[in-house]
């Protein structure tokens, strides 16, 4: 799965296999199995944190479970990243400041999108990992393609020529294309018929297999 998902980033049904995986590993109960295979004293030295020290310099594991979970997430989907792109994040011995900013950005945009939204976020790591990959302009472009292909679901099978007209009452075509999606249909119909049926496609995918969001994860 992994293999066929470097090699074809644009397969959608190994990338959201990858991303339910993902999402599995970024749960409480996962966390509670990884605390207790390995053991609290081992778990105290990973998520070290002075500001959790109490009178004595112990450190006061069982009652800040909840900052420790956060810093699990965090290198869950860090290691994960990684494991998808090899050398893509500077992780291991002492991170550097941009790399957790950039980190927690990406684990609170995965973490509150739905199951179609999470998939995007990896092809888009899968394709060019890098910042661009976790900006609030990619994810509100993500968020107006899945509204857009909501309202293909809603359209039926009617004509090729139909939709454009319903679709220039609510969104603007993709960048770089047609001013209207009426004059992508005139001007290059088989263009516009070709990205009609990938995005019903992938409409019908997510009625399938999107989950309702999840709630965001504080990082800070």
């Amino acid at each position: 799965m992994l293999d066929i998902a470097r090699s074809h980033p644009s397969n959608q049904t190994q990338v959201r296999s990858l991303a339910k995986v993902l999402e599995t590993s970024l749960e409480p109960a996962v966390y509670d199995m990884f605390i207790e295979e390995i053991g609290a004293a081992l778990a105290s030295g990973l998520f070290f944190d002075e500001s959790l020290l109490d009178a004595q310099g112990a450190l006061r594991f069982t009652e800040t479970k909840e900052r420790h979970f956060r810093k699990y997430r965090l290198y869950k989907f860090a290691s994960f990243l990684e494991l998808l792109r090899p050398g893509s994040v500077r992780w291991r011995g002492q991170p550097e400041t941009n790399t957790v900013r950039l980190i927690s950005r990406g684990l609170k945009l995965f973490l509150t999108a739905d199951v179609e939204g999470r998939a995007r976020v990896l092809t888009r790591w899968l394709q060019q990992p890098g910042p661009s990959v976790f900006s609030e302009r990619t994810a509100q472009s993500s968020q107006l393609a899945r509204e857009r292909q909501a309202a293909l679901l809603t359209m039926g099978d009617i004509r090729p020529q139909e939709v454009a007209k319903k679709l220039d009452l609510r969104f603007k075509p993709p960048r770089g294309t047609y001013p209207s999606y009426v004059a992508w249909f005139r001007e290059n119909r088989r263009s516009f018929e070709s990205w009609l049926s990938r995005e019903r496609k992938t409409a019908r995918h997510c009625v399938d297999d999107c989950s309702p969001t999840a709630p965001a994860v504080k990082t800070s």
